[in-house]
């Protein structure tokens, strides 16, 4: 039988493969939830402003409102093919549950990664060496939820960041906006918006490009299937959940929904403190400087709260963090051809080559940027 396991969310990845032996290899993922840490940036924004004119008429509110956004929450669900597995929904983990997924080794499956796992998952190594970084070697797990490990299986990337540029959770005069605004002084209309891949850029790391929400580690044939206490094995029957015959894990690592859709990560800085990366490093300059401003136009209330949490409330120290501004998001798509005959060559459209990924169903939860954390070949 395969047996599939897909993470989802805000996961640090970690695919230990020894290409000498590898049938010792494991993969683990690190459920990232650092909301403990808010308290103290929010009560120090909070304690700057005392005596002093806020920044808006409901900053405290507002800056409790978004503190709660970002309480991320791990969730598993098993599909066997029973009606019962897919009828359960997603059962929270515990905070601090760690689990084990044994799947049994009598098979070929060692553990690997295929090229778009490389390809795609952020390596938190290589863009904290691009702005120096000090990396401990601990883990920091009071920025880990919960740590599940795979004893087997090949890891791959299944889908990339998008971003659904139509959307009505965009403000509107990013959206529809026909004149020049504050911004950039450019027109930022765009009717063929659609949800599309988008790249983003980790400020001041110098890396840019399409970046993994969702990881998949794949077993092709397997005779069971031990997740923590658990042994799964398929029913064989039809399920709309998973493939026959087929045991299907998802997790996922979300935080609650916001209103309004952001193109900034800010919390990804606790991927790096999980990492064991301790000191926040200066994040002033140009770059900064214009994502603030563009922050400010689109959202001005979240980006003040966002920066005063994540950014050590004075938009200078922090850690590098994914972001999109408009002109990153403008994938330009080929139009509908209504005549085009079959003998003239289909003219490719403009948009990036992603063959080996699938986008992800579009009422799937807000996708958070992943990240890899492999020892050795990465």
């Amino acid at each position: 039988m395969p047996v599939r396991l897909v993470l989802r969310g805000l996961i640090l990845v970690s695919v230990d493969r020894d290409e000498r032996n590898p049938e010792k290899g494991k993969i683990t993922a690190h459920l990232i939830d650092g909301a403990q840490s808010l308290d103290h940036a929010v009560h120090a924004s909070f304690e700057r402003y005392k005596g002093k004119p806020e920044p808006h008429d409901h900053f405290e509110d507002c800056m409790r409102k978004h503190q709660g956004h970002h309480n991320h929450q791990g969730e598993i669900q098993v599909f066997d093919g029973s009606a019962t597995s897919d009828k359960a929904g997603l059962v929270p983990l515990a905070k601090k549950q760690d689990l084990d997924i044994q799947i049994d080794p009598a098979n070929q499956n060692y553990v690997d990664a295929a090229p778009s796992y490389d390809k795609f998952m952020p390596d938190l190594r290589k863009i904290a060496a691009n702005v120096e970084l000090i990396e401990s070697p601990k883990l920091n797990h009071d920025y880990i939820s919960n740590t599940v490990t795979i004893n087997r299986g090949v890891a791959r990337v299944r889908t990339i960041g998008e971003w659904d540029a139509g959307s009505i959770a965009i403000p509107k005069e990013i959206r529809v906006n026909k004149k020049p605004n504050s911004y950039n002084g450019e027109k930022v209309y765009q009717p063929q918006a659609v949800y599309q891949p988008a790249m983003v850029r980790f400020l001041n790391a110098g890396v840019v490009g399409y970046v993994a929400t969702e990881c998949v580690v794949d077993v092709e044939d397997a005779n069971s299937v031990k997740v923590g206490d658990h042994d799964y094995s398929p029913t064989g029957a039809a399920s709309r959940r998973a493939a026959e015959n087929t045991v299907e894990i998802l997790i996922t690592n979300y935080a609650p929904q916001q209103d309004i859709a952001l193109p900034w990560t800010l919390h990804y800085r606790w991927m790096f403190q999980a990492a064991g990366f301790t000191k926040a490093v200066s994040l002033a300059g140009k770059e900064l400087d214009d994502l603030a401003a563009f922050g400010r136009y689109y959202e001005p209330e979240t980006w003040l709260c966002e920066s005063e949490m994540f950014l050590d409330g004075n938009d200078q120290e922090g850690y590098p963090f994914p972001y999109r501004t408009p002109d990153m998001w403008k994938v330009r798509l080929g139009e509908l051809q209504y005549n085009d005959p079959y003998a003239a060559p289909v003219e490719a459209a403009m948009r990036p080559e992603v063959r080996e990924l699938q986008l992800s169903d579009p009422w799937d939860p807000i996708a958070c940027p992943m990240g890899n954390l492999s020892p050795g070949k990465s």
